[in-house]
């Protein structure tokens, strides 16, 4: 139900923000990511990695698989994939492959991916009626990846690089899908308490999102 106004909503958010509650665009993320010690015994250690200068292109090109909004519970089911660029103009990496192959880098990273999200979201009320996220499940997958490393130490690229490259572009979806277990429920967590804040301060009910969605009374955000 409601999957165009849904959908409208969510193109919107990603590409302009919402302006009126000081939330900017998504499309395109720039920042700096860091992520330290992962070790998998035989298969992949990492000692760390760090980005500089990273940017997320393609939030805004959204391919919509499922989204719709159940009334009667209250949930949001979404199945979503973001065909995603991720450039970083200093990359520092050191990483162990299979305890046997180590390999650093000190230089640049671009990465192609189609990340799919899946999963639920759903929404509670306070005793003011005020709505916020009140849990939220979600799975990752990487449809496809494609991983250039340039500027590893001790190369200067030919065939050990391309073979680096394609071995991340494999290992990466079978990392992710490893420490999942591990890692989602903090992730998760982040996100919840991200957005609630955010979303609480609004004050907004879920009459006023059936509002907007309906086209009808005051809407307190600017629907496309």
């Amino acid at each position: 139900m409601f999957e165009q106004q849904l959908e409208a909503l969510l193109r919107s958010v990603l590409e302009n923000g919402l302006p009126a509650f000081g939330i900017p665009p998504l499309d395109p993320i720039a920042g700096n990511i860091s992520i330290g010690e992962i070790d998998l015994p035989g298969v992949i250690k990492l000692e760390y990695l760090d980005l500089e200068d990273c940017l997320i292109v393609g939030l805004s090109n959204v391919l919509i698989h499922t989204l719709s909004l159940q009334l009667l519970n209250l949930q949001i089911i979404f199945n979503l994939t973001f065909p995603l660029e991720v450039t970083a103009n200093h990359t520092e990496l050191s990483v162990i492959l299979g305890d046997l192959l180590p390999f650093k880098v000190d230089g640049t990273l671009s990465l192609v991916t189609d990340l799919r999200l899946q999963g639920l979201l759903s929404i509670g009320t306070l005793e003011n009626r005020t709505i916020y996220l009140d849990t939220l499940e979600v799975n990752i997958f990487f449809d496809s990846l494609e991983v250039d490393i340039e500027n590893m130490i001790g190369l200067t690229g030919g065939k050990t690089k391309h073979i680096f490259n394609n071995l991340m572009g494999e290992i990466i979806p079978e990392l992710i899908n490893l420490v999942k277990p591990y890692i989602m429920h903090q992730i998760i967590e982040a996100i919840r308490n991200a957005v609630n804040s955010l979303l609480i301060p609004l004050g907004l009910t879920f009459q006023d999102l059936l509002n907007c969605f309906l086209g009808i009374g005051n809407c307190p955000f600017e629907l496309p």
